[in-house]
């Protein structure tokens, strides 16, 4: 039981039965989202609650819907809405933009389903990445530790201190994050589709690893991995991977005699390469695994009954990710595509890397249908701006490239209050809907994309023919090779062969043209194609 302190709400009352639009269930089966027995697309667009005043909430969703849109995605931040420390507010009597029943009213009422994101990081541009201040500051063991100059320090110490990233595995952390998932679960329960409310699908945190990695580095907290525990994290995994403590040694150049006596500052005079590819290997393996069981089994026992989800930052950190959907089948792990971070505009390597590399690597490496959980649709720097015939592009190659599910970020702009932005008052994405009201021209360019996606509905159950297929074992960057394939007209899927049967990998190379492809070396060859493709049969 959690001891929280609920306050009361100031829109009792609200009337929001003036919508009567009908909402069908939404299913996950197989590769597939399912209204109505029939695959359907999930097409969703992100609105921030928190960011608009209550009074703009209900033509949002209208403007949304009207853009052909059958679900909404919201963030829940726990910073916005843990005032302090077990003292909650969920009904807007701090701030009306914290009411959370109020928009979980309005959106039922809408006939959209809800893509609810409620941590408990979100990162959406908010300081911490959305955990709230009063943890940082009465808890401060529970930022990640990063190595600077041989050295172990807190990810704050090493950038600003608002950007500071959180240790995934620490204790306190995840006390008091599970102390949040309860209390959210407590209160939107209701509204679980299962008992006719609008939500159908649940994201477990957001962009693991990225929001800690891009802000500080791997999290090496010694009490987060387990240093000095027989049984913590990482000695187990140096233990399995060297059997015995004089291997390890031998490998490392160091003295040790036991796993559990491994310290950072052992470590420091070891071979650095080998130290770091192995940690490299834990991280990915181990410790991202262990932090999405544990949000996994967390939400689940506090009653979360919905399709749970989470997200790679990009397509190369679906890889990354790949051993968590090993370890978590029940979970559907997405991408987030922004063409905007690679070049001024869409451009061939974004088709080529997002949608097209993007589909088939999220194919392979997830389970659950290829989804995009996080669409360009709008991108925080003024310049350059978004192009309407680029973004219906982008929409439809998505959508052709095998991508069953598309939200796109973020959909309308806002404002933060202050303190709550990583840069200040301003939130306006340039996204098809301005912080005003406004239809911006991309708003039309998003519209004819929904209604040509909803029209060529068979796309869903078609299949790629494909000239080859790539072999990934992880960690690889194939972002230029995607883009020598796609300038070569070539069509491709990619296998996972380091958790595919040999049996299956020889039938898949075997029944096409097949070739053997060097990821690795095509990566290191800086983006000029120095490295062969060489036919196997």
């Amino acid at each position: 039981m959690i001891n929280c302190k609920w306050i009361d709400s100031p829109f009792a009352g609200t009337d929001v039965d003036r919508w009567h639009w009908s909402r069908d269930m939404l299913r996950v089966s197989n590769d597939q989202y399912i209204t109505n027995n029939s695959p359907t697309p999930l097409l969703c667009g992100e609105l921030h609650y928190f960011r608009m005043d209550p009074e703009v909430w209900n033509e949002r969703l209208v403007q949304l819907k009207d853009a052909g849109c059958n679900a909404v995605a919201s963030y829940v931040p726990w910073e916005v809405h843990e005032l302090e420390e077990g003292k909650f507010d969920f009904v807007g009597s701090t701030n009306p933009r914290r009411n959370l029943k109020l928009w979980l009213d309005l959106v039922a009422a809408s006939g959209l389903t809800l893509f609810i994101r409620p941590g408990p990081l979100v990162y959406a541009e908010m300081v911490r990445t959305g955990w709230p201040g009063w943890l940082q500051k009465n808890y401060p063991e529970v930022e990640s530790m990063v190595l600077r100059d041989g050295k172990l320090v807190r990810g704050s110490e090493a950038r600003n201190p608002e950007e500071a990233a959180v240790s995934y595995l620490h204790p306190v952390y995840l006390e008091k994050a599970g102390n949040w998932l309860r209390a959210v679960t407590d209160f939107v329960k209701p509204y679980f589709e299962n008992r006719s409310g609008p939500i159908s699908l649940w994201q477990l945190c957001n962009e693991i690893p990225g929001a800690q990695t891009w802000l500080a580095g791997m999290d090496r907290s010694p009490e987060a991995i387990g240093m000095g525990r027989r049984e913590g994290h990482y000695p187990s995994f140096l233990r399995q991977r060297y059997g015995a403590p004089e291997s390890l040694c031998e490998a490392y150049g160091i003295k040790c005699a036991d796993f559990a006596a491994v310290s950072w500052e052992d470590l420091a005079t070891a071979k650095k390469d080998v130290v770091e590819a192995d940690y490299a290997s834990f991280y990915h393996e181990v410790y991202i695994p262990a932090y999405v069981q544990w949000l996994e089994k967390t939400v689940r026992d506090a009653g979360v009954d919905v399709t749970l989800t989470t997200n790679s930052g990009n397509p190369n950190e679906v890889t990354v990710q790949k051993e968590a959907a090993v370890q978590s089948p029940g979970v559907v792990f997405g991408v987030d595509c922004y063409y905007h971070l690679y070049e001024t505009g869409l451009g061939a390597i974004g088709l080529a890397y997002l949608c097209e590399l993007g589909a088939s690597i999220v194919e392979e490496c997830s389970p659950g249908p290829a989804t995009i959980w996080e669409a360009e649709c709008g991108y925080w720097f003024d310049y350059p701006q978004l192009e309407p015939d680029d973004i219906y592009l982008f929409l439809m190659w998505s959508y052709i490239s095998g991508f069953k599910g598309i939200s796109m970020y973020l959909f309308a702009g806002g404002d933060n209050w202050p303190g709550l932005g990583m840069r200040g008052t301003y939130h306006d994405w340039q996204g098809p809907v301005g912080a005003d009201g406004g239809l911006m021209p991309h708003y039309y360019s998003i519209q004819r994309a929904m209604r040509e996606i909803v029209n060529d509905n068979w796309v869903l159950q078609s299949k790629r023919v494909c000239d080859l297929s790539i072999g990934v074992y992880a960690q690889e960057s194939l972002r230029g090779l995607s883009h020598f394939l796609f300038e070569g007209s070539v069509s491709y899927d990619v296998v996972d062969v380091k958790h595919t049967p040999l049996a299956q990998i020889l039938h898949q190379f075997w029944k096409s043209r097949v070739w053997e492809v060097s990821g690795s070396s095509f990566s290191s060859c800086g983006g000029c194609f120095d490295c062969s493709l060489q036919p196997t049969c």
